[in-house]
């Protein structure tokens, strides 16, 4: 089934990229992604307690599905083999309601199992990218990661009452959005709105300042964790651990 542009409307289209072929992408259904996501895990890296996945993709049905996957495959291919999943999110940005699905399933793992998704942002974290950070039980950071924060786009046609409808939609986008964004930060919803009132590009060390992320990944010459940062990265998983299990 064709999804209306004005739901699920793209927050990031790529500098060169062809609109038509983007809206087209749209209209694809979810590809088979299960074996994929299950490669993943079989090939990825285990160190110290860490599974390492890495995720380049933009935010569609497709992203939603590689969630499920690992969702389905969590007593068969993840349970017993790690205490924490560490996922590597790179993406441009895609469709609002794909992105606050991911964020409600990443919340829900986190609440309910003792292995938890944590996220560190490589490469580009655009639009929804920043949202789906949020909901890591902990956001690290790459040093030369970007992040960006921008109002909602969409493309809206039919009758008025067609486009006033798809303009309350856009709205409630951008309030799940800000809210989102600022109970994670710590930032107020006026400055997280602020910055989405226009294209807000951040370092990973603004995105730390602004509570964005909680730590950026330092490499070192050999990009090893010494002790104390393993140190310190344990004890804040487990007190955001009890914070989490408080809240919810």
């Amino acid at each position: 089934m064709k999804r209306k542009f004005s739901v699920g409307a793209p927050l990031f289209l790529m500098p060169g990229c062809d609109l038509r072929n983007y809206v087209e992408d749209w209209f694809d259904g979810p590809k088979d992604v299960k074996k994929a996501a299950a490669d993943d895990i079989d090939g990825a890296v285990i160190d110290a307690g860490v599974m390492t996945l890495r995720l380049n993709a933009y935010v569609t049905a497709n992203m939603v599905q590689y969630f499920h996957a690992l969702e389905n495959g969590y007593n068969s291919k993840i349970a017993g083999r790690c205490s924490e999943v560490r996922i590597s999110l790179n993406t441009y940005g895609g469709t609002v309601t794909d992105g606050l699905e991911i964020v409600d399933m990443v919340r829900e793992w986190n609440a309910r199992r003792d292995i938890k998704i944590s996220m560190i942002g490589a490469g580009a974290v655009y639009s929804m990218g920043v949202p789906i950070m949020q909901a890591a039980f902990r956001r690290y950071s790459y040093p030369n990661a970007e992040y960006l924060i921008h109002p909602v786009s969409t493309f809206l046609y039919g009758t008025r009452e067609q486009i006033e409808d798809g303009l309350t939609s856009v709205k409630n986008s951008e309030a799940a959005i800000l809210n989102i964004i600022a109970a994670r930060s710590g930032m107020s919803p006026e400055d997280v709105s602020g910055m989405m009132r226009h294209d807000s590009y951040l370092t990973a060390e603004k995105a730390l300042e602004l509570g964005l992320i909680d730590e950026i990944i330092s490499l070192g010459d050999g990009g090893e964790e010494n002790a104390a940062q393993a140190d310190k990265r344990a004890q804040e998983m487990r007190a955001l651990e009890i914070y989490l299990t408080e809240v919810m």
